[in-house]
């Protein structure tokens, strides 16, 4: 369970990170931080982004 969660997770912020070469979708170089649930640092917007689309591909999967 475990594994399979892992390469979701991880596949999922590759996944993000070849629609973000082809469209950035934040731009700035100093971009303003938010709390997250799953960390206890602020996170710059694209990160929030990409921990959002990777917790949610897993949640999808859980569901399934």
């Amino acid at each position: 369970l475990v594994v399979c969660e892992t390469l979701i997770h991880e596949a999922s912020h590759l996944k993000f990170f070849l629609v973000e070469d082809m469209a950035p979708l934040v731009s700035g170089e100093d971009p303003p931080r938010f709390e997250v649930p799953w960390r206890s640092d602020r996170r710059p917007l694209r990160a929030v982004l990409m921990g959002l689309h990777a917790w949610v591909r897993v949640l999808e999967w859980l569901e399934a």
